[in-house]
């Protein structure tokens, strides 16, 4: 599997003030192809970084931002672009899982897992066959289908944007969150599906996650968030994956668990 530079971070601060900005990116570069978690305390700035690098939300404050996919895109001057431009981008390249589901009350649980296949001119008669696969993987009931969502549990419905995130076309699938609100062995079901599918499809997954047993067990690669003023992501603090080990500056981790949450807790 070819990795490639996806992208390139240079001195990029976060947030919603330039005069306090929350989080500090002095230089990162993501590769393509893999599975990349972002870690770090509540309230430190993951969601802050996810919005940004997505084109969710005005939060690069200042620096330079690219996205790399076979042509160089200026992530700022797509933000500065018509709300028409910064739409297909995102259509074009990226798609989204949240801990909040955002399924349409009025849909069936098959309408909302195909909409974004059917918005991009397939019937529903062609799309079914592959949700009622994914459902099957992702043990919900294919007796649910037709039902609207009102009808299916919580649990469920994160399953079920879940499902809806995954089936899109994209480059990179931003995950905030997007098995909070289920049980630990579900969790890991759910995400090593989504580790299978992206190494299948060549794709990238980068998710936002407390769950750090999880980025470990499941991660390519972990970029923690340190706590300072403003908080740091780079390069240099990232962990890497080479077959069950971890590394960090050249060097093996050893008890990666509790290793992470030292770093992360900064003591």
């Amino acid at each position: 599997m070819k990795e490639e530079r996806l992208f390139l971070l240079s001195e990029v601060n976060f947030g919603y003030d330039l005069k306090k900005p929350t989080l500090y990116v002095p230089h990162l570069e993501i590769q393509s192809n893999q599975l990349i978690f972002v870690v770090g305390i509540s309230g430190i700035g993951k969601s802050t970084f996810l919005e940004g690098l997505g084109l969710m939300n005005d939060t690069i404050l200042s620096g330079g931002c690219w996205y790399s996919n076979g042509t160089i895109t200026d992530l700022n001057a797509i933000w500065k672009s018509e709300d028409k431009v910064i739409s297909k981008f995102r259509e074009d390249n990226y798609s989204f899982i949240f801990q909040d589901t955002n399924l349409m009350p009025n849909f069936s649980v098959g309408e909302n897992m195909g909409m974004g296949m059917m918005m991009n001119g397939q019937s529903m008669i062609e799309v079914k066959p592959k949700l009622l696969e994914w459902m099957e993987k992702a043990d919900l009931p294919l007796s649910i289908f037709d039902r609207h969502i009102s009808e299916i549990s919580g649990g469920q419905r994160q399953r079920l944007a879940f499902i809806r995130g995954v089936c899109q076309n994209f480059e990179v699938l931003f995950g905030d969150e997007p098995t909070g609100n289920l049980d630990k062995i579900t969790t890991f079901k759910v995400m090593s599906l989504l580790k299978e599918l992206l190494v299948k499809s060549n794709k990238t997954g980068i998710i936002v996650s407390h769950d750090l047993e999880l980025a470990l067990s499941l991660g390519d690669v972990i970029l923690p968030i340190l706590p300072s003023e403003p908080a740091l992501l780079s390069q240099e603090n990232q962990w890497t994956r080479n077959n069950n080990d971890w590394y960090t500056k050249n060097e093996k981790v050893v008890d990666p668990i509790t290793k992470i949450t030292q770093i992360l807790s900064h003591i």
